[in-house]
């Protein structure tokens, strides 16, 4: 198709074209009703090379252009040509990066160069040779099924191709909601790249620069808020995708608070490694919230009696990310990750915790404030603290109520 120019093509028949389309299969975009991008796939059919198939060219409307249209043209091809052939094969005219990163981006790999395949008159244009070979794809992604969503396939397709080339890294996992698939289509895409010791300062050095290169980088900024400084917090664009990226060599793989899955890895030394090692999720014990749960409710009051409503609705959202979200967890059974996703895993709990949240009032404050107490004594009782001190808590109890509306 390429091969050719306009001039040529719009003399032919409509049945040329219909005639061309016999032993093909057509995927076309469409915005509003109206096709806006084109791409051809074409098996072969010898005994011998029926295993590949050929992709003719993405081709978008240049209006219609970097909103990843050409992407999901692509992966529709590949998902076709998946249960139809071993090997996809295109050709790249030498230059067009764009085709080259997308086509890269999406698993092809370079295998040569056509000399002088192309002519325009006296010029002449090489073309690239790429090639996805679906069982080295496969072996690359084995978390397909864990990343059901085109953006977060798209994306980490594209990461793994990128830590692929560089020789700084030996590996690629994901971590998070992947792990267990339960991904959609408002998930964050959790990424941890293994890097080489020799080269983990430059790799810490150059991490803004790096992310830079995986897609279109809106912002970005390290994780010191959560003392985590190896964290690259990125939002990209084309589509919006929060995606954060975390440094670690192969070490500190030892610990970790979950089992992330492999996307890529340079030999199977990671395989090896996070078979070992041990994992557990930091859940706290009821002695911890017992000691903080009463100084906390004490300055939520402090800040209620001075009048500071915001202040008192910051710490009732605290008290239920750091004590009354993680409690409810543990009764259900469930590891102590705050208020994630609690709707879903404690639909009671979450409604009782809906009466903890205050609106800009006192009263609302106060009301919100006792109920936040009480449902912390609720479950509390699941595993009483061997720090209870109920004289301790009365004293705390009898400031609470010295502070609050009676009407509360």
């Amino acid at each position: 198709m390429f091969g050719s120019v306009y001039e040529c093509e719009v003399k032919k028949t409509t049945e040329t074209f219909l005639e061309r389309l016999n032993d093909v299969v057509a995927f076309g975009a469409y915005v509003d009703g109206k096709i806006v991008g084109l791409s051809v796939f074409k098996q072969e059919d010898g005994p011998k090379d029926a295993h590949k198939g050929h992709l003719s060219g993405v081709f978008v409307e240049p209006e219609q252009r970097s909103q990843g249209i050409a992407g999901r043209l692509l992966r529709a091809v590949i998902d076709y040509g998946r249960d139809h052939v071993e090997q996809i094969m295109l050709t790249v005219v030498e230059g067009n990066l764009g085709a080259l990163r997308l086509y890269e981006k999406h698993g092809f790999r370079g295998y040569g160069v056509e000399p002088r395949a192309l002519k325009n008159g006296p010029e002449y244009r090489d073309e690239i040779l790429m090639a996805l070979i679906f069982n080295l794809e496969e072996r690359m992604i084995p978390s397909r099924k864990m990343l059901p969503q085109a953006s977060l396939q798209d994306f980490a397709a594209g990461v793994i191709n990128a830590v692929a080339a560089d020789g700084r890294f030996i590996g690629l996992l994901a971590g998070g909601s992947s792990i267990t698939g339960n991904t959609d289509a408002y998930s964050d895409l959790d990424l941890i790249l293994v890097v080489r010791d020799e080269a983990y300062t430059d790799v810490l050095a150059s991490m803004r620069q790096f992310a830079d290169t995986l897609g279109n980088l809106l912002y970005a900024f390290t994780g010191e808020h959560v003392g985590e400084p190896r964290l690259l917090i990125c939002l990209y664009g084309k589509p919006v995708l929060h995606v954060d990226l975390k440094f670690v060599t192969i070490d500190d793989l030892d610990q970790r608070i979950e089992n992330p899955i492999i996307l890529w890895e340079s030999d199977e030394i990671l395989a090896a490694r996070l078979s070992q090692g041990s994992v557990s999720w930091p859940n706290k014990g009821a002695e911890w919230f017992e000691e903080r749960f009463w100084v906390w409710v004490h300055y939520a009051a402090a800040k209620l009696g001075r009048g500071e409503l915001f202040e008192v609705i910051d710490m009732l959202a605290f008290l239920r990310g750091q004590v009354l979200g993680p409690l409810a967890m543990r009764r259900v059974g469930a590891d102590q990750r705050g208020v994630r996703r609690i709707e879903a895993i404690a639909p009671d709990l979450a409604t009782a915790m809906a009466a903890t949240v205050g609106s800009h009032s006192v009263k609302a404050c106060g009301t919100a404030l006792r109920n936040a107490i009480r449902l912390y004594m609720d479950l509390r009782q699941d595993c009483l603290p061997m720090n209870y001190h109920p004289e301790n808590e009365a004293e705390v109890l009898a400031y609470v109520e010295g502070v609050l509306d009676p009407d509360c």
